[in-house]
């Protein structure tokens, strides 16, 4: 699976293997509690609307605990991984080398 999908691409696969690969389950999916169930055919969605809900999902998968989502060992198993900071994988990385650069002396 390639590491640049989009959130509603990710979204899809989480759905298909939770329904057995069946997309016709998929469409009659009723687990209204799941925080993927609104957006399982999530055309023409706003990115960020689709990383929350991928965030909600890995929360509740994680029982709550912040912590767990951070040390998730899921990667390569779960297709919504790259996803479950809450922000993209390229903005975690952004992120993450601005942390990592030295502060210039003087500022």
């Amino acid at each position: 699976m390639s590491l640049k999908q989009k959130p509603c691409e990710r979204i899809r696969r989480q759905c298909l293997e939770c329904m057995g690969d069946q997309r016709s389950e998929v469409a009659r999916c009723s687990a209204a509690s799941c925080a993927l169930h609104a957006f399982r055919d999530c055309r023409e969605m706003e990115k960020r609307t689709l990383v929350r809900a991928i965030r909600r999902f890995c929360l509740h998968c994680a029982g709550g605990n912040r912590t767990e989502i951070r040390t998730c060992e899921g990667k390569g198993l779960c297709p919504l991984w790259p996803f479950r900071l809450g922000a993209s994988p390229e903005t975690v990385a952004r992120r993450r080398d601005r942390r990592r650069q030295p502060l210039l002396p003087g500022i």
